[in-house]
């Protein structure tokens, strides 16, 4: 099954004989690659993304996950690449084709605010599994075409699917994890074959595609995560998908699942031209027993708008301290922000609470009085942080952990 303990680790929730004692292993032992493909030709996917945490040793360490650059600043990925980090945390690197050679292929750019669908749910699902990220430059760079709504793929269409993810498909053999850019050819599966796999399968609609065959042999597979799934159109390459999960990686009856692009074709437009740009999803790792969180809302239309009110929901755990946003007349490229508070005590009632949400919703005067919905997702990092049933919490700790490997385990996983 897809594995996604990369995610796990990186987030401190497994430990012992889950990962190599090896510095160097325990970097890679999650990663996702190509498996039945070969090496891509430097420069032939220029548009290729790689998303690399900031303190890593070097790129080829910090690769977790894959992308795609749209140009102008923006790039896509999956949701579930970005969940569990703080976008401060990590960079992207567009166009880099040797891991190893990063400082002097491609263009690095860093992060300003990461844009999860809103639909995009939980642990027990698996859908709307995309997810966009504006940077704080423009990068002048390849984009990639989008594939949008209209002409359907035919049946064994030939996809192309690259990363830098494991080559093994074996799980009880050691994988290995090349550090330059990989791509395979997977023929286009519809969604009816796909369903009557069952399992997971049966679940897919629209908003995810199918590829792959039904020997398996040739996948993406965990860490190739956030990846394009491209083709061939009218002479020019087209996005169709995005690296998302699987059952194995090229296991038999187990073709790989992306995100539709096409059906996501006008969520993605209204983040790139809604001329705001906001905090909409914010991670925070938990480890101190205050809680401080800034949300920033930038002007990036030629036409000036006010922020009519700032709404937590009812029962929040957060409280505004200050704010420059509300009644403020926000002219072009100008911001403001809202700094919001709260503690560990009020964010975990219970020795066994590990995540928390909370949510804000800022009203504008543009158009129907434009909602933005900020969502902000709190991990506990430590046990011992206190709560306002006690102290400790190991026990539940470890518990929660082992209850998540049911559902990482069948995403393509995050490299740590």
């Amino acid at each position: 099954m897809r594995n996604t303990i990369g995610v796990l680790l990186a987030a401190g929730l497994v430990a012992g004989p889950v990962v190599a004692t090896e510095s160097t292993e325990m970097q890679t032992s999650f990663s996702s690659r190509i498996i039945g493909g070969e090496p891509a030709e430097k420069g032939q996917w220029s548009f290729m993304t790689a998303l690399i945490r900031n303190q890593a040793s070097n790129s080829y360490q910090g690769q977790f996950c894959g992308a795609s650059y749209l140009g102008d600043g923006w790039v896509l990925t999956a949701a579930h690449c970005v969940e569990r980090i703080n976008f401060n945390d990590f960079h992207v690197h567009i166009g880099v084709h040797d891991l190893l050679r990063a400082s002097i292929e491609g263009k690095r750019a860093e992060v300003k605010a990461v844009y999860v669908n809103e639909k995009y749910a939980d642990t027990s699902d698996y859908s709307n599994d995309i997810a966009l990220i504006e940077l704080k430059s423009k990068p002048n760079a390849d984009a990639v075409a989008l594939k949008t709504t209209g002409e359907e793929l035919s049946k064994g269409q030939t996809l192309t699917v690259m990363g830098w993810g494991n080559t093994v498909a074996d799980r009880n053999t050691r994988p290995i994890y090349p550090w330059i850019l990989n791509q395979v050819d997977v023929p286009y599966v519809p969604r009816a074959t796909c369903q009557n796999l069952g399992r997971d399968y049966r679940d897919i609609g629209d908003d995810a595609i199918c590829a792959g065959f039904p020997e398996g042999e040739k996948d993406s597979c965990q860490g190739d995560s956030g990846g394009p799934l491209v083709y061939s159109h009218n002479g020019g390459i087209e996005q169709v998908g995005v690296v998302s999960w699987g059952d194995g990686c090229a296991q038999p009856n187990a073709y790989g699942v992306y995100a539709n692009v096409a059906y996501f074709q006008d969520w993605i437009a209204e983040i790139k031209e809604s001329g705001i740009s906001y905090t909409q999803y914010t991670y925070r790792k938990v480890t101190q027993s205050t809680v401080e969180e800034k949300l920033v809302i930038e002007n990036t239309s030629d036409t000036a708008w006010s922020i009519l009110d700032i709404e937590l929901e009812p029962d929040s755990k957060l409280t505004i301290t200050t704010n420059t946003c509300l009644n403020a007349t926000l002219e072009p490229s100008n911001s403001c922000s809202i700094h919001l508070t709260s503690t560990s005590k009020k964010l975990f009632t219970q020795l066994d609470d590990m995540f928390d949400e909370q949510q804000l919703v800022v009203t504008t005067n543009r158009s129907n009085n434009e909602k933005l919905s900020f969502l902000l997702v709190f991990e506990r990092d430590k046990p011992d942080l206190p709560s306002s049933s006690g102290s400790g919490g190991s026990i539940g700790w470890s518990l929660f952990g082992l209850s998540l490997l049911g559902w990482f385990r069948f995403r393509k996983g995050v490299r740590l």
